[in-house]
């Protein structure tokens, strides 16, 4: 049995590979330039002021209070905690066996915005304990400046009145968090900002940051699903989307207590792809954002829907494919339990998994041969996450990652097996996101090519080749028959008329496709005679 095995995050010393390219990690670029201020409420400047500190930013977060009630304090919360990546806990965390999600955590460097050292990575859940009180500036106008190096944080607010009541949870209105408007909600309520660049983001998140150009879109659309309600899906289109061409489809999930928003919002997924896309790491893609929380993770039911209503939408009103191995599954905690489930119990639906932060040890493998030929399972957790080791581990109901991993061992299934930098959270997940899609879906699957019609011009051929739903073009071939050499010609349609050939010739020509650095194999070869 073959794992291939991928450590991303600095596990140990003795581990350390870096970034996903297998660089060791090393202090970003120099904050010279900043194509990219985010919105009105959030000024970044070029750390100046906190000399201490090795972030290349200094960013200001302001807070109006248009209430109309008298304001004691306004806290910022998010996302600007950081841990030591190199610390000994962070190596031993996968062999803790029965930790529980802050369990074990007592040895490992952290620190505030304020303390933070190049190297370290983002800590969520503020286990350092910092305080971000915001200073009243001005009547109602409140602000706080923190140190902090490119990445993209989630915030909220905690505005606490002098009446003794208190708004938790709070989106910054100036930058409020995604929202379908389709529908009333709830959504998940934290604001997102980008600090910084592709070039000098921290964590590999350089991925996440808008692009100039070829740019995808996405819409919220609603569709009638298993139970006859109809629910809303969140659609990304590649840029350059084309209805005379098929495209591969990926179907993702949120978390418990997520919807049809997260990967758009937090997830950041339409700049990932378009990123991806751009730089040809994947070939381009729709795809698909569920709101399983209403399914309340029922696996049946969601299976039933994807297959009987799901599919069907997304075939009937897009141009995707209709083979399951031209479609992958991928999602993060229960999203992720939910992705093993398919792939155990309905193996044929996606012929790529994707497992960010979840195993599910009460599903049972209903075609074990067809687990075998999945062409493509990845699977990953956060260095610190309370679904890589936890305390279900060996347990009937097992939901750890490592855990999953050893009962795909036990059966001899192939896998590619990741750990990410951070705990149970988005700058995990995002990462996953991109290795997923760029390094496992679809990976290799570019199907040999078929020749459906060739036509004898004047002088020229015209070849029609079957369309092959992850191609970014097709070539063709071409030789007179007889000969040694072939002659080739390369185009993004299915279709391509060949010229200047010898009239009265007999040729051979054959096709292949290819998507982005995979080839397909040529098609067989077919005899024409040219007029």
């Amino acid at each position: 049995m073959k794992v291939k095995s991928i450590i991303s995050g600095v596990l140990a010393a003795a581990l350390l590979l870096g970034s996903a390219s297998g660089a060791p990690l090393k202090k970003a670029k120099a904050a010279d330039e900043f194509d990219h201020q985010p919105v009105p409420s959030v000024k970044v400047e070029k750390n100046v002021d906190f000399k201490d500190c090795d972030a290349d930013y200094q960013v200001t977060f302001s807070y109006e209070n248009t209430t109309g009630k008298e304001v004691k304090s306004v806290t910022l919360n998010g996302t600007f905690q950081f841990y030591d990546a190199n610390a000994k806990i962070v190596s031993e965390w996968s062999k803790i066996p029965g930790n529980v999600f802050f369990g074990a955590v007592g040895e490992l460097p952290m620190t505030d915005a304020f303390g933070y050292k190049t190297g370290y990575q983002v800590e969520p859940w503020n286990m350092a304990g910092a305080d971000y009180k915001l200073k009243e500036v001005s009547k109602d106008h409140f602000e706080i400046t923190l140190p902090l190096p490119g990445f993209v944080y989630e915030y909220m607010y905690t505005i606490e009145y002098t009446d003794g009541t208190k708004d938790e949870m709070v989106e910054d209105p100036k930058n409020p968090s995604e929202k379908n408007p389709n529908r009333k909600g709830p959504f998940a309520a934290k604001s997102v900002v980008l600090v910084g660049n592709a070039k000098t983001a921290i964590n590999d998140h350089g991925v996440c940051f808008p692009r100039a150009d070829k740019k995808g879109t996405y819409s919220y659309v609603e569709y009638s699903c298993v139970d006859g309600t109809t629910q809303p899906l969140a659609v990304y289109l590649p840029y350059g989307y084309d209805e005379s061409k098929v495209y591969p489809t990926i179907y993702a999930s949120h978390g418990g207590g997520g919807d049809e928003t997260d990967w758009i919002g937090m997830g950041l997924l339409p700049n990932i792809m378009d990123n991806l896309i751009a730089e040809g790491k994947v070939p381009a893609c729709v795809v698909v954002v569920m709101n399983h929380t209403y399914f309340n993770w029922d696996y049946d039911k969601i299976a039933k829907n994807f297959e009987k209503w799901l599919f069907p939408y997304m075939e009937k009103h897009y141009s995707v494919s209709k083979s399951y191995k031209d479609r992958a599954l991928c999602g993060l905690s229960m999203g992720s339990m939910t992705t093993n489930t398919m792939m155990l119990e309905h193996t044929k639906l996606f012929d790529y998994y994707g497992c960010f932060s979840g195993g599910n040890g009460s599903s049972k493998v209903k075609d074990l041969e067809a687990l075998k030929a999945v062409s493509g399972i990845y699977i990953t957790a956060g260095e610190l996450d309370m679904a890589y080791m936890g305390d279900s581990y060996h347990t009937d109901n097992d939901i750890t990652t490592i855990g999953f991993e050893e009962r795909l061992d036990e059966l001899g299934i192939n896998y590619t097996k990741d750990v990410k930098h951070g705990l149970h959270d988005w700058s995990c997940w995002r990462n996953a996101l991109a290795t997923f899609v760029s390094d496992t879906a679809f990976e290799g699957n570019v199907a040999k090519g078929t020749v459906k019609s060739v036509t004898a011009g004047k002088g020229s051929v015209k070849i029609k080749a079957a369309q092959v739903a992850v191609a970014d073009k097709y070539q063709f071939a071409y030789r007179v028959k007889g000969t040694k050499t072939w002659k080739y010609a390369s185009s993004k349609s299915a279709t391509k008329t060949i010229k200047g050939l010898e009239s009265g010739k007999t040729y051979e020509v054959a096709v292949r496709a290819v998507s982005g650095n995979n080839k397909g194999k040529f098609s067989s070869k077919k005899i024409v005679k040219v007029k």
